[in-house]
């Protein structure tokens, strides 16, 4: 029984060094294909001081010259720089690409949880936001930036533009958001058909219990979104699924900052 035991365990090991191996190799293919070698290439990456708080930035490019564009992530939370990586790396022929995990979000969530974050308002990361922009002005040498907002980050986009037009040369929004309150009922709304013509009882009942649109604070938000996970629009059907190998194999990304 005992010796059994030892060989499932030895087994158990033998697998899970293998996977970590198998890991650290398509990790290092990854560098290597990101790899910027340019004699006017930057990539750089770290913690900068933003209004008071370390933040995650990454500046890529294979020509400094290039004009710089700063892309502003969805969520809230959800960081590109793990799962962007491959999609984004042609651009970086064109333009120096500053990405940025905002607060709650990636390598600036790890640095800090939850209680470390602070307020996560739009008005706080607008903000912040700005702060990203005047660093990567400062560093690259020039006077505006390009800027693209992703989702919740064409919310945060459009008051970094409307705060400070003087800094932004171009603002371009995908997914663009232009009525949040009325963008999440409807969102609620379709979600909720969705699972009354599934058939899901439980979903439902979680949804009912949850409300409607506007939430009170973060909780109730995950909550309605862990549902709409398990119940994705037709464009986002096995979207987080494909993600999964890109995220376990981003370069320089541990395990733990792929929790955040």
């Amino acid at each position: 029984m005992a010796k059994g035991l030892l060989v499932v365990l030895g087994l158990v090991l033998v697998l899970v060094a293998g996977l970590a191996v198998y890991r650290t190799w398509r990790q290092h293919e990854a560098a290597e294909a990101l790899a910027i070698r340019t004699p006017n290439g930057i990539a750089q990456a770290g913690f900068i001081r933003v209004n008071g708080v370390e933040q995650w930035v990454s500046i890529r490019g294979e020509d400094r010259s290039n004009p710089v564009l700063v892309l502003l992530h969805g969520g809230p939370g959800v960081a590109f720089l793990p799962v962007g990586y491959k999609a984004l790396r042609s651009w970086e022929k064109d333009f120096t690409v500053v990405q940025w995990d905002q607060p709650g979000a990636g390598r600036t969530f790890s640095r800090h949880g939850t209680t470390g974050s602070g307020a996560l308002t739009l008005d706080r990361i607008a903000a912040d936001g700005i702060g990203v922009v005047e660093h990567a002005r400062k560093t690259l040498g020039k006077d505006k930036v390009v800027l693209v907002g992703v989702s919740w980050g064409s919310v945060v986009g459009v008051e970094m533009s409307r705060r400070r037009p003087d800094l932004i040369h171009t603002y371009v929004g995908a997914g663009q958001v232009v009525d949040m309150q009325r963008n999440e009922a409807v969102g609620f709304d379709a979600l909720l058909q969705k699972v009354r013509a599934k058939g899901d009882a439980k979903a439902e009942t979680k949804l009912l219990a949850i409300g409607a649109p506007p939430y009170a604070g973060r909780k109730e938000l995950l909550a309605e979104r862990k549902i709409l996970e398990a119940n994705p629009p037709e464009s986002e059907r096995g979207l987080y699924r494909s993600l999964i190998p890109i995220l376990l194999f981003a370069p320089d990304y541990g395990l733990k900052d792929i929790r955040a």
